[in-house]
């Protein structure tokens, strides 16, 4: 009984973890690297933190930004759980987890 019960918290708490709020796929209207971090504005929401000077993924996530910027493709942003759902308010403690480029539809 003592083994389900732990192996059944790990699973909640592993899903919790794994559990992002992605914003609305938007083109990158506005990028405003600063020296401590790289400031992202997608069409249609507010400011969000895409990266922190010094992190692993720095140099990933601005490249992939810039890319999609210069090529006028869409982007999702992906944040911890409890971030704001609708991504319309400027949290600036908050780092985006992921920055996902969303392929341009072919017709």
């Amino acid at each position: 009984m003592l083994k389900k019960l732990l192996l059944a918290s790990v699973l909640l708490s592993s899903t919790q973890a794994l559990a992002a709020v992605k914003c609305p796929e938007a083109k990158i209207q506005m990028l405003r690297p600063t020296a401590e971090k790289v400031f992202i504005q997608l069409e249609g929401q507010s400011w969000h933190v895409l990266a922190l000077q010094g992190d692993n993924d720095y140099d990933k996530k601005l490249s992939r930004a810039m890319s999609a910027q210069r090529n006028g493709q869409k982007v999702e942003l992906q944040f911890p759980n409890g971030y704001d759902d609708t991504c319309m308010s400027s949290d600036t403690s908050v780092v985006a987890k992921k920055i996902k480029l969303i392929k341009k539809e072919r017709y």
